[in-house]
């Protein structure tokens, strides 16, 4: 945790304090070492949150780039008393979960069901293959917009735990010196919208552009508009595949119904 409560008053961690946990109010010890970031931990237990993952420094940069109130914001479900903490909540309500480690397909989808609006920022340098994988696939992206495109085959750009997700899920790259690879990244981020079938629609976004407007109006980021007419177009594109593939049935039926054989065979009569 970056933040931990001290007589009540939020603080950041330093060599010697203690302070209480704002979810379990339980005693937590500030942990300023060199190996990792500095951060508050636990006594004697990993941590009361079961989402808690361990931050690096890929976490805290991007945490650190949006004001400190917004950090580590306390969610309660009134209905389950299920809480946990959000990595940032912006002040309309949008959630920004940043995600480095490996993630199963079901505590994704616990997450998004809790905080229900929120977007991902996922690490996209965390295995050496997948940054090689999306410049390789990045080659049959077909833009349909301005900095929004299509790609048929999904897993071949981005990695398949993440295509099942319900949340938009923006991939930071980070910094390539390669120049194919940067060609294709430009301090930008690639957004994974929710799929609705077997393709694919990512939007490229500035990395700072990203920040101003989850600052300025993060509901944006959720690209609802964007997603509607998306889907529409998919649907009137899979409605007409359809329509083509029973033309060209009937038309193999007719010609199979319109077709005689030239001459009829007849076994010849044997005579005696």
């Amino acid at each position: 945790m970056l933040w931990a409560d001290i007589e009540k008053v939020r603080s950041a961690p330093a060599s010697g304090l203690r302070g209480m946990c704002p979810v379990c109010a339980r005693t937590v010890i500030a942990k300023c070492g060199t190996q990792r970031v500095h951060h508050w931990a636990h006594i004697g237990e990993r941590a009361c949150d079961r989402w808690w993952e361990r931050e690096t420094q890929w976490h805290r940069t991007w945490k650190l780039r949006f004001p400190g109130t917004w950090h580590e914001c306390i969610m309660h479900d009134d209905a389950t008393g299920e809480k946990h903490i959000a990595d940032v909540r912006t002040p309309d309500g949008v959630v920004i979960e940043f995600q480095h480690s490996h993630l199963r397909a079901g505590e994704r989808g616990a997450r998004e069901h809790f905080y229900r609006n929120m977007v991902w920022v996922v690490d996209g340098t965390r295995l050496q293959r997948d940054l090689p994988r999306f410049i390789r696939g990045a080659r049959d992206l077909r833009p349909i917009g301005k900095d929004v495109f299509r790609h048929a085959f999904p897993d071949e750009l981005l990695p398949k735990t993440w295509l099942g997700c319900a949340a938009p899920a923006f991939f930071d790259f980070g910094a390539p010196e390669d120049p194919e690879a940067a060609r294709f990244i430009q301090n930008c981020l690639w957004c994974l919208l929710p799929q609705n079938g077997h393709q694919a629609i990512v939007v490229k976004i500035d990395r700072d552009a990203f920040i101003g407007i989850a600052q300025q109006n993060a509901q944006s980021l959720l690209f609802l508009p964007l997603r509607a007419q998306a889907e529409q177009r998919l649907a009137a594109e899979r409605a007409r595949d359809r329509r083509e593939h029973l033309r060209a049935i009937a038309a193999i039926l007719e010609r199979q119904r319109q077709w005689r054989p030239r001459h009829h065979w007849q076994p010849r009569r044997r005579t005696f």
